[in-house]
């Protein structure tokens, strides 16, 4: 999919220029297909694939994750974010981070 593609891309540039103590993510839902104002058209499926990728990238760098949810026009945004932080605690869990 082109939008993981692009995520991959970014995370993998952070990886060669950064050594963060701490990765500040903001965690839209607007990329969501049924939002009236993204375009990305991304399933729920991608957008936990976003979130995970993310925490993993924070996980291997050693550092602290904070999230921010933001954007998101759909009612659905609310149960997808809930979805993307349990997500992004699996992956700090699995690592045993908590």
């Amino acid at each position: 999919d082109e939008y993981l593609a692009a995520v991959d891309e970014a995370l993998a540039f952070a990886r060669t220029r950064f050594v963060p103590e701490i990765v500040v993510y903001v965690a839209g839902t607007d990329p969501y297909f049924a939002d009236p104002l993204g375009t990305l058209r991304v399933s729920e499926a991608g957008l936990g694939a976003r979130d995970r990728r993310v925490a993993q990238f924070a996980v291997a760098a050693g550092a602290a994750l904070v999230v921010v949810p933001a954007g998101g026009y759909t009612p659905e945004s609310p149960r997808l974010s809930a979805a993307g932080f349990a997500a992004m605690r699996e992956v700090e869990a699995e690592a045993g981070h908590g």
